[in-house]
């Protein structure tokens, strides 16, 4: 009888074993789902999220953008604005006296520019007005002067000039590239 009730014993332990075993195993299934369900939560409202802001997203990285010339080094990005300027002077009417850089430091992101202009005042609005198009040029210091024998206006810039560099990532220029710019 002792045996018999032995074998019973052992048959009793191993269902609760089992029991115990399956009760144990399915409580880590259901924390697993949960925190499956939970991530996919998480990533649904992300992607909502990014869904519903994307147009003022891309609105505030274009504005942030806007705020540098991009450029392979910053001696380029100087000739660059040189030009810009000298064509919006040449717009509006204004001779280019003199156009100074500040020295470029190794690493820096912005140089002083200063700018001397000679024309008529009608034509200093203009210029000033389509500068401030250019984002990326920040105007620091203006004087204008009137010379009362000749009527002409002589304006004094000085800008700051931000330039952020492009990755070059080890990449060779490409063949439509000008020759200046292949060289530095």
């Amino acid at each position: 009888m002792t045996a018999l009730l032995m074998n019973r014993w052992v048959w009793v332990a191993g269902l609760w074993t089992g029991a115990l075993f399956l009760f144990f195993w399915n409580h880590h299934a259901i924390d697993r789902v949960l925190a499956i369900q939970a991530q996919n939560h998480g990533l649904r409202s992300e992607l909502t999220f990014q869904q519903q802001a994307a147009p003022k997203l891309e609105r505030i990285q274009n504005e942030h953008s806007k705020l540098f010339l991009t450029a392979d080094s910053i001696q380029l990005g100087v000739l660059a604005v040189e030009g810009l300027l000298g064509e919006l002077a040449s717009r509006s009417g204004l001779n280019v006296g003199q156009l100074t850089s500040a020295p470029v430091q190794k690493g820096a992101e912005a140089v002083g520019l200063a700018l001397s202009l000679s024309g008529p005042l009608e034509g200093m609005l203009p210029f000033m007005a389509a500068l401030t198009a250019h984002r990326y040029l920040q105007p620091k210091q203006v004087v204008v002067k009137l010379d009362p024998k000749t009527g002409e206006g002589l304006c004094e810039l000085s800008v700051l000039l931000r330039c952020r560099l492009q990755a070059s990532g080890g990449k060779e220029s490409p063949p439509t590239a000008p020759k200046a710019r292949a060289a530095l």
